[in-house]
Order: C-alpha cells, then structure tokens, then sequence
C-alpha cells in the first residue's frame, strides 16, 4: 500500500517523499504527512492528512 499525496489532474503531480509524520495527541483517527518531490524534478512540498480507519481498511483487504 502506498500513501497518495498528489494534486490531482489531467497530469497528476506526486509529492512522493515523506518528510515527516504528525499525529496530534487529541486526534485518535488521523494523522498528517509532509511531502516534497523528489530532487531530479520540480520543487515542491505538500501537507495531506490521512484517516487511519481508511489506511486499517486497507490492510484488512487483499493484497
């Protein structure tokens, strides 16, 4: 499974390098993520937050 944070588009721009992961204390059910892009590319950083019940539903699912 993979984390999606993207602009979403004709021509999608991935964000597909984790920073660093934030899940804050009063927040059981999500957490948030920077991204940046990969150097070879255009510069750019981005903040998606996730639902960790999406991500569990994930994993319980095939593979």
């Amino acid at each position: 499974a993979r984390l999606n944070c993207s602009i979403p588009g004709e021509f999608p721009f991935y964000f597909n390098e984790i920073q660093h992961v934030y899940k804050h204390p009063d927040d059981e059910k999500k957490f948030y993520a920077v991204f940046s892009t990969s150097t070879n590319g255009l510069m750019g950083s981005a903040i998606c937050s996730y639902s960790l019940d999406s991500i569990q539903e994930v994993f319980n699912g095939k593979f």
